[in-house]
């Protein structure tokens, strides 16, 4: 069965560039994990420097080895200080 994940981020203004450059490069590396069916990325359109990512996994598995990949640690690296509230995070399997 399939895992989603929707992670949504709000970021000071001042650091939207290298945000949204470390994202695309999240993006384009995890779309090319095993297992990854969908990851999108989009911009608020209600609010300035808030993001939202649309997952989609073939597995639980899946998302756990996207989540310890090297390309998600160095996103976060990158980006750690930039938040101007927690992520949040929402992870399910498909209900019906």
């Amino acid at each position: 069965m399939n895992f989603s994940v929707i992670a949504s981020f709000t970021v000071a203004l001042e650091t939207v560039e290298l945000f949204e450059e470390s994202l695309a490069k999240l993006a384009a590396k995890t779309q090319q994990e095993p297992g990854c069916i969908e990851y999108e990325v989009h911009k608020n359109s209600e609010i300035d420097g808030s993001y939202f990512i649309v997952e989609k996994y073939l597995t639980y598995e899946d998302y756990v080895a996207h989540r310890e990949s090297s390309h998600i640690l160095e996103f976060k690296a990158a980006v750690g200080n930039s938040f101007i509230q927690p992520p949040v995070v929402l992870r399910g399997s498909k209900a019906w």
